[in-house]
């Protein structure tokens, strides 16, 4: 995107879910119950943090630059963009072309449940 006299680098992000389990922002291990899981679940549903670098300066990422993202129907994306405070002779409209490391990080609590035995109970496993 051009701004002034430097470019100012955007990139949208698609994130999608391909797993089997859910996504939250939130840590939702503590919950006993597949029941109970689900009622905080849906505060908390498909939520996820990204963070983005390029060249090693910080990205800002989505309209209020908090970088929060929710997936609808397991997938959505995010733009992030150059701050208007970075270096912007480096990206000026007269420096050429050259290749730069852009950097994702996506922090988010996964969870899966599965049935045991042949009671109504659900095992669960979560990692980030």
């Amino acid at each position: 995107m051009l701004q002034e006299n430097y470019i100012m680098p955007q990139y949208k992000i698609y994130i999608e879910n391909m797993g089997g389990g859910y996504v939250t922002s939130q840590d939702t291990c503590d919950v006993a119950d597949i029941s109970t899981f689900t009622d905080k679940y849906n505060e908390f549903s498909g939520r996820v943090k990204v963070y983005a670098t390029l060249s090693g300066e910080k990205l800002d990422c989505g309209p209020d630059k908090s970088g929060l993202l929710r997936l609808v129907d397991s997938n959505s994306y995010i733009t992030c963009y150059l701050s208007k405070t970075a270096n912007q002779n480096k990206y000026s409209r007269t420096n050429k072309n050259y290749i730069s490391p852009l950097t994702i990080d996506v922090e988010y609590t996964y969870v899966t449940f599965r049935k045991t035995g042949y009671r109504n109970q659900a095992q669960r496993s979560c990692g980030a």
